[in-house]
């Protein structure tokens, strides 16, 4: 079968996919003094990121943040990748987002080379220091936009976990507030991912609370985040905390027809790699429904495995999805008595956008959402 949008089918099987190491660059710069090796760092990453944003503007500068070089969801994970691939550097899609920049990346990817002595006339300890190991935690938020006010909005982002889409939104929201997002459990593939909104609601309390002590709560969903964030405020709410009125974005209560499987792992790839396309700078034609459900189901199930080759950490973003569909399916809100708003697109949900064969009833009209 002709797929116009996939050149080569290639049968991969990415669960068990390992990231082929290429160490030429890498040992390379073993062998280079400190100042050297971060001069050669700097130019090849700002060279891939220009290349994997199509930037027609000039490299971005050391001083550059990250989110203003072009990138989107798909080129970061893409980089993020590439980074992996040639230094064995683990970097979080976080990196990507809030006010680090690519001097910030650069210091990120020079851990891996701290077992080497560096050599005292490579500058004094101030610039040393700057390039010292980041402190590293295993919270799944992080900030959208600098700090500014002690009130943030908290954003919870749609099923495939990854909150790096929703920076536009921050940017486009006429506000001062910090815009703290959340990122799913299991996107970086750390730690699994969670299997119930309840779970996954709990966790991303205990971390408003440390962040923000006490209310009132500012806080906002994108689809499943949604629905993620009504069981937040129900529980803060339970806590005895104000949360000021719940924004929910084109979110919806979900059933599952009886004996589908909603974890199913073709119908996750359709819909992740969708998202992708559909958000991508500039969008991308995504695969076509028709003719990939011409394919027996091993043969798309590999066909877009093969899409997603190029980006080992996509697979971690599809277990995190797979969870996710199931978990919001399973859950049953509880009426919540603070005021909601419920914002939906124009156009709603593009019916191409989920998979042919999903059997999946979506609720927009419920009283139980406000």
């Amino acid at each position: 079968m002709d797929l116009p949008w996939v050149r080569e089918v290639i049968f991969v099987d990415m669960e068990n996919l390992a990231c082929e190491p290429n160490t030429e660059l890498a040992t390379r710069l073993h062998q280079l003094s400190f100042s050297e090796r971060r001069s050669v760092l700097t130019e090849h990453i700002a060279n891939e990121i220009t290349r994997l944003a199509n930037a027609e503007s000039p490299m971005p500068l050391p001083n550059t943040r990250l989110i203003d070089t072009g990138l989107d969801s798909l080129s970061g994970m893409q980089l993020i990748g590439h980074i992996e691939r040639h230094f064995g550097v683990a970097i979080p899609i976080t990196m990507l987002l809030g006010s680090a920049t690519l001097n910030d990346l650069v210091a990120k990817v020079e851990q891996s080379f701290n077992d080497d002595a560096m050599d005292e006339s490579d500058g004094d300890l101030a610039v040393r220091a700057a390039y010292s190991p980041m402190h590293t935690q295993r919270s799944r938020a992080f900030a959208l936009r600098d700090w500014q006010v002690s009130a943030p909005l908290f954003l919870i982002p749609g099923a495939n976990g990854t909150a790096y889409y929703l920076s536009s939104l921050c940017k486009a929201l006429d506000t001062d507030r910090a815009c703290i997002a959340f990122q799913a459990p299991g996107v970086d593939g750390l730690e699994p991912p969670l299997g119930s909104i309840e779970e996954i609601a709990c966790r991303y309390a205990e971390e408003m609370h440390a962040i923000q002590p006490h209310g009132p709560y500012a806080i906002a969903g994108h689809s499943f985040g949604g629905i993620v964030a009504y069981e937040v405020a129900q529980r803060l709410t339970e806590q005895g905390e104000t949360v000021l009125p719940l924004i929910l974005l084109d979110s919806a209560i979900s059933e599952s027809e009886e004996g589908a499987d909603q974890s199913d792992e073709t119908m996750a790839l359709f819909e992740v790699i969708g998202v992708y396309c559909r958000f991508s700078e500039p969008p991308m034609e995504p695969p076509s429904p028709k003719k990939l459900t011409r394919l027996p189901r091993e043969q798309q199930r590999q066909a877009l495995w093969t899409l997603l080759s190029s980006n080992p950490a996509a697979a971690h973003v599809v277990t995190v999805y797979r969870k996710s569909f199931a978990a919001v399916t399973r859950y049953r809100p509880r009426h919540y008595a603070g005021p909601v708003v419920l914002f939906r697109s124009i156009g709603g949900l593009p019916g191409e956008a989920v998979h042919p064969e999903r059997r999946v009833r979506h609720q927009f009209a419920s009283p139980t959402l406000g």
